[in-house]
């Protein structure tokens, strides 16, 4: 049986158990093993519960935020070091790609040559605490080429499982080996970018849509509903730097229109509170690709319009993007 793009992305997160997140994580301390996007950055139940470290002013908290913050400084420092060519040497060099600043203490945030290090001590929705660190690496360099080999790895135990289940992808190991496929997220989203600014874009849009989709699913968690309208979601997840708002395609900053226009985002939650929709512009990124390399194709299904916008509702962020 021969398999489609889309389907050797959801056969892909269905094996690895982890949904595609914007994180070069080797490892998390005291984990011992590779995080998921589930498990850090969305809270377990349907519960209602309060925030610890939200910004709703809602009470005392079952569901801490210290781990959505901490993600949040890790995707920064991975679009910066895209974007720049190189590793951020401080958190203060990150501000301006963070939508809203983490109320988090950082442990750690060290510079190791090629190599970034992002530690904190985060707070557990039951109360108890652990060490979370994540190493990032720079592009083109021997750690980077290193931490690639054990990505590889994976491609190739994932296609010979698929093969196992008589299932026939359209790629073979020499193409993974020889970097013309991979499912790696960041070479994904540089194949479906025209060139380096409409890449800058892409993936702007795309942790913009991450951090509210996300932050309305922590919400929920601790509500019980989803918020009623963007400003409630805004005051949850604390304050906004006004900066990391202006969209590199335009030089405009962007802000949330009650329907979308094409230029600003819209965040429509359903008349219940149970459901929502989340609109973010692209400004032409994505209508034009590159190609290389080849691996998972983005599409309508994951909430991708290319050129025009991401568009997801609150069942699609629990597994993508």
């Amino acid at each position: 049986m021969k398999m489609s793009g889309k389907q050797v992305l959801w056969v892909l997160l269905a094996l690895l158990g982890v949904a595609t997140i914007s994180l070069l994580i080797l490892s998390c301390a005291n984990t011992g093993r590779h995080a998921s996007s589930h498990s850090l950055l969305v809270a377990e139940g349907s519960r209602a519960a309060q925030v610890q470290g939200g910004g709703s002013g809602i009470g005392e908290s079952a569901v801490s935020m210290d781990p959505f913050y901490h993600t949040m400084y890790c995707v920064a420092a991975s679009r910066y070091g895209e974007v720049r060519g190189r590793l951020p040497e401080s958190p203060e060099d990150v501000k301006p790609y963070l939508f809203v600043q983490p109320r988090l203490k950082l442990d750690k945030w060290q510079m190791d040559e090629d190599q970034l290090a992002i530690a904190a001590t985060l707070r557990e929705s039951g109360g108890s605490t652990r060490a979370a660190e994540v190493t990032l690496y720079r592009r083109g360099t021997a750690a980077w080429d290193k931490f690639m080999e054990g990505g590889k790895r994976l491609m190739l135990s994932s296609l010979r499982e698929f093969r196992e289940k008589g299932l026939q992808p359209d790629y073979t190991e020499e193409d993974i080996m020889q970097g013309r496929w991979s499912n790696y997220i960041w070479d994904n989203r540089r194949a479906h970018s025209r060139d380096a600014a409409d890449y800058e874009q892409l993936i702007w849009s795309l942790d913009l849509a991450k951090v509210l989709g996300w932050g309305a699913l922590h919400f929920k968690s601790a509500n019980g509903r989803f918020p009623a309208n963007p400003q409630e979601l805004i005051d949850f997840l604390g304050p906004v730097n006004e900066e990391a708002w202006i969209a590199p395609a335009t030089g405009k900053a962007v802000w949330f229109v009650a329907e979308y226009d094409g230029e600003n985002v819209s965040y429509t939650p359903s008349p219940d509170l149970k459901h929502f929709e989340l609109i973010v512009p692209l400004f032409g990124a994505g209508a034009e690709k590159r190609g290389l390399p080849r691996g998972p194709q983005w599409g309508a299904d994951n909430g991708y319009y290319p050129g025009l916008y991401f568009r997801y509702t609150d069942e699609m962020m629990l597994v993508y993007p």
